[in-house]
Parts: C-alpha cells; structure tokens; sequence
C-alpha cells in the first residue's frame, strides 16, 4: 500500500498507542509534541530499561526509540521486545555518522525503520504512517483468524454447529419460496469411543481428521459441510434429490471403508439421508436425518438409512 507523503503529516490515528524513548530534552518534548497531535495514548521513557517496563506494564502498538552508540539499554531492550512480540513495528533514530551501525538492524527485519537525526519530520511521519498501517494490517489478519474460529472447528476445518443452523434455515426459507427440493445428510463414525479408549485420542482426532478430508473431497462447492458434534457430520446438499444424496453416502462409504488407517483397521460409518419436501420445517427434517442414522446404528452400523416421503418411512441402502 502506497504512503501518501503530505497526509502524512497531518493523520491522525486513534486506537493505537506508542511508546517512545528518548534521553535528549529538546528531542524528546519536539517528538511528544507532534505525537501527542496524532496519537491518544503516548508513554515516553528516558531510557531503555525504563522503556522495557513500560512496554510490559502498556503493551503499546508501536515504538519509537533513539539510539546511542555507547548506551546499549536501548539496544537490549528492543531484543528482549522481539523476544515476546515480533510483529510490533519499531522505529529507531539516530546520530547521522551511526546510520551504517544500525543499518543491519532493518536488513534483519529487528526494527522496520531508521531515522537519521536531527529528524526530518516529514520523513519521520511516513516511517509513523507506514507503521500505523502494518499495525492495522495485522489487526485485521488477527480479526480475521478469529472470525475463522468463531465458524470453523479447528480440528477438523469443518463449519460449527451454530454457523449450519443459520445455513439450514436459510436453505429452508428458499426451497419453500422457491419449490426446490435438498438434501440433509447425517454421518456418525461408528466406534470412536472405543478407538479413543484402545489407541487414544490422538488416533481418533486423526480419524476425524481424515473423515473430514475424504467427504470434503467428494462435495461439490456448493455443498455445506459441518461438525455437528463429537464424532458425528452433517452435509447439506442444495438442489439434490435422494438418489443423488444416496450415490454421495455410497461414494463416502466406500473410500473409508477401504482406506488404511494403519492400526485402526476397518473404520465405518453409519449414515441418515433426508430429502426436504414443500411445508416442511427444519425441525421435521432433521427428525428425519438423525432418525434415519439411528436406524442405521440399530441395524449394526455401516449403513445409510434414508427416509422415504411417499411411504412415510425409513429404508435401508
């Protein structure tokens, strides 16, 4: 992203705080000053050691700080920050005749700029403007990976529970409006329980893992695919029929069935289909699906049970 030099000198930023340190009076309160212009919330110290308690004690977002070839508070200080936080941006200044000192300090990537002094303020500003924007860059990657969280299991990368409910409801309000039919799929591994208890929970994760993975590679993009609990799944399948759904199921089951998961051995999985119908709510669909599979798992396990809307009942594949 391009820095605009003339805005730079008069942004201002709210939300993010600096740290500055500087020992030389009239630097110190010229740089206060136009930081104060700009920035909420400065902490300014004398010295590095200071700097370091203060950074703990704040945990601002950015630093500014001077310094001297024959004072090494400073330097130790920035290399105990980037020992905790080795994204903060840090701006440095200093004396002219020791810029080449300092230099292998940006070619590492320990500090972001250096300022030679007396500082130009215009360019002092756009290292602050170019700061501020990594600053925000990395929020927004930080809310992002949040937002990720808040909808995805981290285990397996499959949708929650809660995110699929919005879907499904979704679905549901548009097939009536429309007249289209969909489909709900219900899958529960079968034996994870006792997986876990004879080769431990590291093993049944990596099941779920891969689970998740086979069915992942047989949806289309438009299906929904989702943890619905423990070690049970649910896919919604927009715009398909039953004999579509069951071919799905069948594909599903076959690849696990023969897939060698090493000491496991044999692994299942115990399917409920349920096709949507005109007039039917969420809740009566997914009866249908999670009834479907508990027929399933009463009928020994691996086997996909759907339910048939012209005979009002459960059918084994």
């Amino acid at each position: 992203m391009g820095v605009n030099s003339s805005s730079a000198l008069y942004q201002s930023y709210s939300g993010i705080s600096v740290l500055y340190v500087e020992d030389e009076l009239f630097s110190r309160e010229k740089i206060l000053r136009v930081l104060g212009r700009r920035f909420r919330n400065v902490y300014a110290s004398l010295d590095g050691e200071e700097g370091l308690e203060l950074y703990q004690k704040y945990q601002p977002d950015l630093l500014i700080i001077d310094i001297h070839f024959n004072h090494p508070s400073e330097l130790e200080m920035i290399e105990a920050i980037r020992k905790l936080n080795d994204q903060i941006p840090i701006i440095i200044t200093a004396a002219e005749d020791e810029q080449e000192v300092y230099q292998p300090l940006l070619e590492n990537g320990i500090v972001n700029h250096v300022i030679p002094k007396p500082i130009h303020l215009e360019r002092f500003l756009q290292a602050v403007q170019q700061s501020v924007i990594q600053i925000e860059a990395i929020r927004e990657l930080e809310k992002y990976k949040m937002q990720q969280l808040s909808l995805f299991d981290p285990l397996t990368n499959t949708l929650k529970r809660g995110r699929f409910n919005e879907i499904l409801d979704d679905m549901v309000t548009k097939a009536e409006k429309w007249d289209q039919t969909f489909s709900l799929m219900v899958m529960d591994l079968d034996d994870l329980k006792r997986i876990n208890s004879r080769f431990s929970h590291k093993a049944g994760d990596h099941l779920l893992k891969t689970f998740s993975t086979i069915v992942q590679q047989q949806i289309g993009e438009s299906d929904v695919f989702a943890r619905w609990g423990g070690d049970c799944f649910i896919l919604l399948l927009p715009k398909t029929e039953m004999k579509d759904a069951l071919e799905m199921a069948e594909s599903i089951q076959t690849i696990l069935v023969n897939f060698s998961f090493r000491e496991l051995g044999k692994v299942t999985c115990s399917f409920g289909i349920a096709a949507y119908t005109s007039g039917m709510s969420k809740r009566d669909l997914l009866f249908r699906a999670e009834h479907a599979l508990y027929e399933s798992k009463q009928s020994g396990k691996n086997c996909i049970t759907f339910f048939s809307p012209e005979s009002t009942s459960f059918k084994r594949k």
